[in-house]
This record gives C-alpha cells, structure tokens and sequence, in this order.
C-alpha cells in the first residue's frame, strides 16, 4: 500500500470514528487556518487526491496525533520515500543551476 494511500485510510478512519461530516472536518481545518472544501476531503479519501502539508499539519493538531502517527507505522518505507524525494529535489536543483548559468542575463 503506498502512502497516499495510508495516510487516506487513516483519515477516513479518525473521521468516521468521531462521526465527523467532510463539512465538519472542513469547518475545524479552517479553525486551524487551512481553506479547504469538503470534497476535497472526501477526494483525498476516496479518489487519492495529494494532500498539503498544510492540510495534513491541521489534520494532525485536530485528531491530536504526530504526523508520524499519520505517515504510517513504518517509518522506514517513510523514510525511504522521503529520501528518494530529497534526492531528486537535489537532482532538479543542479539542472535548473547549469540551466540558469546558460541563460543569457539581461
């Protein structure tokens, strides 16, 4: 199962084990400064639409939990996914620097 995946399942599982609506979850978010519609909860849950860290950051200080608690109970996998991703940020930074050195500067 791939994190998004997790992540949805464990969502959708706090939110139905506190008998909250997608209005509801989406009116305490907003509580905690995060504008988000209800469907997009529910397409985060149902059809794997990507979460913010933002909406994840506020999903964690409503249900009280650690976003490792959320990321999964294998923080290996989560850090094999962080660090691949760290490495292509790395990757993508060196070509858009050789990019820009030839460029011409106006």
């Amino acid at each position: 199962m791939d994190l998004e995946t997790i992540v949805a399942q464990k969502i959708a599982d706090m939110r139905a084990s506190r008998k909250l609506t997608y209005q509801q979850l989406a009116d305490l978010m907003r509580s905690e400064g995060v504008e988000i519609h209800p469907s997009a909860i529910q397409k985060s849950e149902k059809s794997g639409r990507q979460m913010k860290l933002s909406e994840l950051m506020a999903i964690t200080r409503i249900f009280g939990i650690s976003i490792g608690d959320l990321l999964g109970e294998n923080p290996i996998e989560v850090n094999k996914t962080y660090e691949s991703t760290a490495y292509r940020v790395r990757e993508l930074a060196d070509e858009l620097s050789n990019l820009l050195k030839i460029l011409p500067r106006n």
